[in-house]
């Protein structure tokens, strides 16, 4: 039932998993559809899942920009530097992968996700996710390799898109060039 998509996810297109592990995670995917337009996560959401792109288009969100900053694409993860920005923000040191059990019940999602177009995708639970890193290690390793450093990358590019957004707006508010003291000055009514 999962062949085709597990064709199109990358991780497992690359993979060399034994057939044991597709059949164990065939048997706890769910499939989820969505139209263009709407949000599969927001930020401050509670983390229930990562998911894994099938078809159709998707992208890290601005909302109050109603703007993408990082595209979604078939064969794409996402949701995991969600759960990679929970377990790291009270730790001075780089995570390759959550140490504790993972919680739905605590972790929060730190970005958005929208939809570009109609979309396809799998999810699976934390509470699977969990189960992975027991049974499976190594590929539950494969999912998290690297994550630290996209999660830091992927927060920068939210905060650059962020920057370049307000500017955008201010410079639309105020008028072409004004200079500081002139928004100062339309700010005070002078």
């Amino acid at each position: 039932m999962h062949k085709e998509v597990f064709k199109t996810i990358t991780l497992f297109r690359e993979g060399n998993y034994p057939g044991s592990f597709y059949a164990w995670l065939g048997s706890r995917l769910r499939h989820m559809c969505t139209s263009a337009g709407q949000y599969i996560y927001q930020e401050g959401d509670l983390i229930h899942n990562i998911y894994f792109m099938h078809k159709g288009l998707a992208g890290f969100a601005l909302p109050r920009y109603n703007s993408i900053y990082i595209l979604v694409e078939p064969g794409d993860i996402f949701g995991v530097v969600d759960i990679v920005y929970n377990n790291s923000k009270n730790k001075e040191d780089e995570l390759e992968e959550p140490e504790e059990e993972l919680s739905s019940k605590s972790m929060l999602r730190k970005f958005t996700i929208q939809c570009i177009e109609d979309s396809q995708f799998i999810m699976l639970s934390v509470e699977n996710l969990n189960s992975m890193k027991i049974e499976f290690p190594e590929i539950y390793e494969d999912i998290f390799v690297n994550k630290d450093q996209k999660m830091w990358l992927t927060l920068q590019l939210k905060l650059r898109a962020h920057e370049l957004l307000e500017e955008k707006s201010l410079k639309a508010l105020y008028g072409g060039d004004d200079d500081s003291s002139d928004r100062e000055n339309n700010l005070n009514g002078s």
